[in-house]
């Protein structure tokens, strides 16, 4: 009786972590996404601040708890503030960036999170390229394709500093 209260007791101690990322994440998007509108000197370009989260639960919880933070994050904020094209470009840029944590995952020690965050960005980037490939035609997504990595990589590693903090305090607040 005794473990089957333990066990239960840990499912609902994941779910709750899941829950508080997933509206962390869900509040750092709604964030960038004011940022952008009101500062729209690239209205496209956005610094990935949803992804510290993603990253930092696919890292401390399991795989399929970060895939859930993630797809639910997408599918709610396409929901209430986007359209069907920007729902594509989420969720094949999500998906791009989550194969980006396995090859992290896979590469072991040898890759920081900066490196980690620089990865999922640029494949986040090239994701939403292949959109646009669809969408808008090859030619299109070939001239922005450039400027996209080079923005991933830059705002990648700036993630990835934020990830490097974060993921302390976390471990922190966790541990207690």
């Amino acid at each position: 009786m005794a473990m089957r209260l333990q066990v239960k007791e840990n499912k609902v101690r994941i779910l709750v972590r899941c829950a508080l990322l997933l509206c962390i994440a869900m509040v750092l998007s709604y964030l960038e996404n004011i940022l952008v509108l009101r500062f729209a000197l690239l209205p496209f370009m956005k610094i990935g601040l949803a992804n510290i989260i993603v990253t930092l639960a696919f890292f401390e919880l399991s795989t399929s708890e970060a895939f859930a933070v993630s797809s639910m994050r997408v599918i709610i904020m396409g929901v209430l503030f986007g359209s069907m094209i920007s729902f594509f470009y989420s969720a094949m840029g999500a998906f791009f960036a989550f194969g980006g944590l396995f090859l992290s995952k896979w590469l072991g020690k040898r890759v920081s999170y900066i490196g980690t965050s620089v990865i999922c960005a640029c494949l986040h980037n090239l994701g939403q390229a292949v959109v646009a490939a669809l969408f808008f035609g090859l030619r299109v997504a070939s001239f922005c394709l450039p400027y996209l990595l080079i923005f991933g990589a830059v705002f990648g590693t700036f993630t990835g500093i934020l990830l490097n903090f974060i993921s302390q305090k976390y471990k922190k607040v966790i541990s207690k």
